[in-house]
């Protein structure tokens, strides 16, 4: 110890006239102002990192990393319902991920994959793969992140045991210990898979495609081995992001270097130089927001001082044990991965969603954002009974394997069993021929100022509110679309009416749209996203890579919830804009007759 002061006052000689450093005329500064100053910004997790090297350190934030958990986790379970509910969002999701596979990858000889979808646009093989890739890792994702969430508020528990017993002088208490060591294995574990993940889909994804190639396929093993492209074919110098997403997917090298240095490093690469955001497919940037996550998490624990020094060191004396504890809690997902290629076998005569040679039409296409018309309407009866096929067979097979369905290999880590929405059968409208009289022809008159009409926003928000029928569960407005899953049941609850100013209400009447409405509305711009969740009482936070955090701060819920930024472009796509509207409707029970101009 005095050594280390001796070392202060050399530093701060400057201070140490009086022979002290605790000197009144010197007073203990208040705490450094944040980085981020102009109100118009939101925090970021770079910004965050940054300001943490000039802060003293504090305990694990237990609350907030729960919260950004707890969000993934409903991202998760969100993300697999709308996968058996919606077939449009089931159909975008299979593309996207066929669209990252490697049999994409050409040969060192130019030659495509012997199962590749260059050979047959329906190739059965293929599909599987692609359907079987993408089911495991939807509700190995929910695993993952249910276990954390899990072992977070056992940790937070702990705390507030021992909360009298920890101190820095002392060692913390066996069980908090085994706790921490044991956490910090969970996160070892799931950030695993992330990062192969990584490494599969990154090179394949396609911008970074034309970066690499495959070695000819060894007809032997299903492995598929690729390589770069020699630097002096495609470009001279060095290729930055191609080289950081290079560690970040190898273990070894991203201990070396740091996983969150290496997240810094890609964050301030796409934010300095755009065009280097282009090139990271939204897949990519979702696997990436994954791994911040994960970085975060370590960070508190290797943070967590003065123990943390001495956490390897621990971790070696009961490694075994621990390795074989978490493998354990990860065993549904070692069910789910060991079986996927038997279930998965066949199920592309139901679930590719690309014309077949023999249907010569496209499955799941599901129009639910136009306007319902009788064709529309059997359009998407006919996508919901193509969907509800394929989940039928996927389920059998499963049961049939396994002994349980899917959900019910994961039903503990499930929020609800919810049910599914389903468009009912057409009926055609009822035209009613209203009576003239000099109201309705002084309406008219007066329609092309938009005053108070029976058309008008104002009266439609009026009407919504006012006829608002409470049920168990979510809010939910009468006559609403029963193709659309947004509304569900919830708690009976008094819903709130949010004033808002026009910007906010363009965008909450854009997300909660009724297609029975002519007109159809554009893209949202993400700034005017982030403005109205700020209005309606969100703190918000960026993550890395693509992910926003949301987290109520004066609304009457707890739950927080996350949504990605749209990629490359900031602008949210109509469709897309719709499926945040139905995750708002799930989570909080909104609807569009809540918001109102202030």
């Amino acid at each position: 110890m005095e050594f280390l002061v001796e070392c202060c006052k050399i530093i701060l000689h400057d201070l140490n006239e009086s022979g002290s450093l605790c000197d009144p005329k010197f007073p203990i500064e208040a705490a450094l102002p944040e980085i981020t100053t102009d109100a118009s910004e939101y925090p970021t997790t770079v910004a965050l990192a940054i300001e943490r090297q000039y802060r003293a350190p504090v305990a694990f934030d237990y609350k907030r990393m729960r919260s950004i958990i707890s969000a993934k986790r409903a991202e998760a379970e969100d993300h697999i319902w709308s996968l058996r509910e919606d077939p449009s969002y089931f159909a975008d999701t299979i593309m996207e991920w066929s669209e990252h596979r490697r049999e994409r990858l050409p040969d060192t000889n130019g030659h495509s994959h012997p199962v590749g979808p260059a050979v047959t646009q329906d190739h059965a093989l293929f599909w599987e793969r692609v359907i079987a890739f993408a089911a495991a890792n939807s509700y190995g994702s929910l695993i993952n992140w249910n276990i954390i969430e899990k072992q977070l508020k056992v940790l937070e528990t702990l705390q507030e045991k021992y909360s009298s017993v920890i101190s820095p002088g002392k060692a913390l208490p066996r069980e908090y210990l085994q706790a921490l060591l044991t956490f910090r294995q969970m996160l070892t574990e799931a950030q695993t898979r992330v990062m192969k993940n990584l490494e599969n889909d990154a090179p394949a994804s396609p911008p970074l495609r034309c970066h690499y190639v495959r070695q000819p396929q060894n007809p032997h093993t299903t492995v598929i081995t690729i390589m770069e492209v020699p630097l002096d074919q495609r470009t001279k110098g060095k290729d930055n992001l191609l080289f950081m997403l290079e560690f970040l997917w190898d273990p070894v090298k991203t201990f070396n270097f740091g996983l969150s240095d290496l997240l810094d490093q890609i964050e301030h690469l796409a934010i300095d130089d755009p065009s280097q955001k282009a090139r990271l497919s939204s897949k990519v940037t979702g696997l990436i927001s994954d791994l911040g996550i994960f970085a975060q998490l370590r960070d508190e624990l290797d943070n967590y001082e003065p123990w943390a020094a001495g956490m390897d060191y621990e971790f070696s004396k009961v490694h075994e044990k621990i390795e074989k504890e978490v493998f354990a809690q990860f065993g549904a997902r070692q069910v789910i991965d060991g079986n996927m290629k038997y279930v998965s076998t066949g199920l592309e005569l139901l679930g590719a969603p690309v014309a077949s040679s023999r249907d010569k039409q496209q499955r799941f296409y599901y129009p639910s954002e136009k306007r319902r018309t009788k064709e529309n309407h059997e359009a998407m009866r006919q996508a919901e009974a193509e969907l509800d096929a394929f989940w039928a067979k996927f389920d059998s097979k499963y049961k049939y394997k396994v002994g349980k369905t899917i959900n019910e290999i994961v039903e503990g880590f499930l929020f609800e069993n919810r049910d599914l929405k389903r468009t009912p059968e057409w009926v055609e409208p009822i035209e009613v021929v209203a009576k003239k009289s000099k109201k309705g022809t002084l309406e008219k008159s007066f329609s092309r100022f938009d005053l108070d009409t029976n058309d008008s926003p104002s009266s439609k928000i009026a009407t919504s509110t006012r006829e608002k029928i409470k049920t168990k569960g979510q809010a939910k407005t009468p006559q609403a679309d029963p193709a659309e899953p947004e509304t569900e049941t919830t708690q009976e609850d008094t819903q709130p009416t949010f004033s808002v100013d026009q910007r906010s209400l363009k965008v909450f009447k854009t997300i909660f749209f009724t297609p029975n409405q002519t007109d159809t509305p554009g893209e949202i711009p993400w700034a005017d996203f982030l403005h109205a969740m700020d209005k309606t009482g969100f703190r918000i936070e960026k993550l890395y890579g693509s992910v926003w955090h949301f987290e109520p701060t004066k609304l009457d819920v707890e739950r927080d919830i996350n949504f990605h930024e749209p990629h490359p472009h900031s602008k949210i796509p109509y469709k897309i804009a719709r499926r945040m509207g139905r995750r708002l409707a799930r989570a909080y029970g909104w609807h569009v007759g809540m918001f109102v101009v202030q």
